[in-house]
């Protein structure tokens, strides 16, 4: 079994933003020698969220506001900073982001089929902003034969 990892950084422009990664993802396995096996995209944040959805940017419109519906709250204890031990001063009132990275998920893993990522006609892989804008980082896991 060959195992491959890559570290890609991004910096996002906007509080909540989708970027289209599968480019980037395709490449990387372009540039490797596996022909079957399993590639997994993780993001190395608490706000972020990697996801596999339509790239369409009404839709993208639409997943904001579901997003924020389910998380919509009066108060959250998170942003209670003053009562948080060893929190810094400037630390941001970021629950909400917390939450809908929470719901949406940390990562993705997907087939690789023929040295190429086996996705379906409308899927793309999406790297979602929740707290931004900010740098991040996200890993590639390339493992298989």
């Amino acid at each position: 079994m060959i195992v491959e990892l890559k570290e890609v950084t991004i910096k996002t422009k906007q509080n909540f933003q989708i970027i289209d990664i599968t480019s980037q993802v395709e490449d990387f396995i372009k540039n490797n020698t596996i022909d079957t096996g399993t590639i997994t995209i993780t993001t190395k944040h608490t706000t972020t969220a990697i996801r596999v959805n339509e790239n369409e940017p009404l839709l993208f419109k639409d997943i904001k506001n579901h997003i924020n519906l389910l998380t919509q709250c009066n108060e959250y204890h998170h942003d209670k900073i003053e009562e948080r031990k060893n929190c810094p001063a400037n630390e941001p009132k970021n629950a909400h982001s917390h939450l809908k990275a929470l719901l949406l998920g940390a990562s993705e893993t997907l087939p690789i089929m023929n040295g190429k990522l086996n996705l379906g006609t409308w899927q793309h892989i999406l790297f979602i902003e929740l707290d931004g804008p900010r740098e991040r980082t996200y890993t590639m896991v390339l493992m298989g034969k």
